[in-house]
């Protein structure tokens, strides 16, 4: 089973956006982006979320990756507010 976000409009890393965009997950990795009628056929399980834009291959950087491994609410008031 893939995860398919058709968009509007595709904005790649690379390259100028693309009017009707696909974005195909697989296993959590991009497997495809570009055109939508350049992307492989879905299959009867994939999941399909339509969306106005993406961008494939952005982070969500507010995680804080190398941080807490769950969130903690005691250490909120101790955190020094340039690292939170």
């Amino acid at each position: 089973m893939a995860t398919r976000i058709v968009a509007e409009v595709l904005i790649p890393g690379r390259g100028e956006p693309v009017d009707g965009g696909t974005v195909v997950l697989d296993h959590g990795e991009i497997a495809f982006a570009g055109a939508t009628g350049d992307a492989p056929p879905s299959g009867p399980e994939d999941e399909v979320f339509e969306v106005p834009a993406v961008m494939p291959g952005l982070w969500d950087c507010h995680t804080h990756l190398l941080g807490l491994a769950a969130p903690n609410i005691e250490l909120l008031g101790t955190t020094d507010p340039v690292l939170a």
